[in-house]
């Protein structure tokens, strides 16, 4: 059973490899905030305005939503800045900071020639996940399932190996954020391009232009909420999908819900009962909601032996 989730992981190191030049950024480009999920609340802002200050600290000129601070809840106005972000040349990096449900509200009105025409990097997570696999899925484009915030929030010491671990990847082209310890619970290898991400978000997109092409692909699943009952439901409904028929194997992310609360079935009972029994099944307990995840890019190549 897949429980803890600090402390050190046994199993094989794999990284998730990024297409194109390794090195993402330098001083002096110009990033973006945006918030095309709900809107920032509680904490949340004072923690967007800390991003600010680090990326600047870094040598980045930063541009940020009016949206993400005005709490637009109309999707066509986010997807607006949104685009003005793509057409602008000088923009190499979008990050998302938000999370929740509204997500999905944004990709009717996304210009997708736009986005096709100027490729550059999302990041986001969690909420994001529609966003992430409906820019895929569209252009193919690879975007990084990571929420900025762990840069700035959760315990210092957290967010010291967060900031050196982007630093290092993004600014040096390493690939120590990328990075992370799996163990198979089926099989013993599996190769591919990865997409997907939180579950509840990922079948958002069910039946629409949106949802990716598993085909031969790496599928990853993590969720924040839901115990046994909810999870198996949602993985039935891939199931149904045909998904796990498509794809050559599936890594597993945290559980957060589901794992914290010792609900039965557990994760690993769960999946195993959900796929094919040929099906290669890797888990990892360092890419989640937890402030200490790694990321993980949609569209990159894993390559996962055991």
């Amino acid at each position: 059973m897949i429980q803890e989730k600090s402390g050190c992981q046994s199993g094989q190191k794999v990284c998730v490899k990024a297409p194109g030049e390794k090195s993402l950024l330098t001083p002096g480009d110009t990033v973006a905030l945006v918030g095309c999920s709900d809107p920032l609340l509680g904490t949340h802002p004072a923690q967007a305005e800390a991003c600010r200050r680090v990326l600047e600290d870094w040598g980045l000129k930063v541009r940020t939503a009016v949206s993400m601070k005005n709490a637009w809840w109309q999707g066509e106005k986010r997807a607006r800045e949104l685009m003005e972000f793509y057409g602008d040349a000088e923009v190499k990096v979008i990050f998302d900071l938000s999370g929740g449900d509204l997500a999905n509200t944004v990709l009717p009105h996304v210009d997708w020639k736009i986005v096709a025409a100027n490729p550059k990097p999302f990041w986001g997570y969690s909420d994001l996940t529609a966003v992430l696999n409906g820019i895929y899925a569209r252009t193919g484009q690879w975007g990084c399932l990571y929420q900025l915030r762990n840069l700035v929030s959760g315990e210092e010491r957290i967010q010291r190996r967060q900031r050196e671990a982007f630093y290092r990847t993004v600014f040096q082209g390493e690939d120590t954020l990328n990075c992370f310890l799996s163990v198979f619970l089926q099989g013993d290898f599996m190769e591919g391009t990865v997409a997907g991400g939180n579950l509840r978000c990922l079948l958002k997109l069910a039946g629409t232009p949106y949802f990716p092409d598993l085909t031969d692909k790496i599928l990853f699943l993590e969720s924040l909420g839901g115990e046994s009952w909810l999870i198996a439901s949602l993985l039935c409904q891939l199931r149904l999908m045909g998904v796990f028929e498509k794809v050559r194997g599936v890594l597993l992310g945290t559980f957060t819900k589901l794992q914290e609360s010792g609900s039965r079935p557990d994760l690993k009972e769960l999946i195993l009962s959900a796929v094919p029994r040929g099906l290669p099944i890797a888990a990892t307990k360092e890419i989640g909601h937890g402030k200490d995840s790694k990321c993980l890019v949609i569209g990159g190549r894993v390559s996962m032996t055991s």
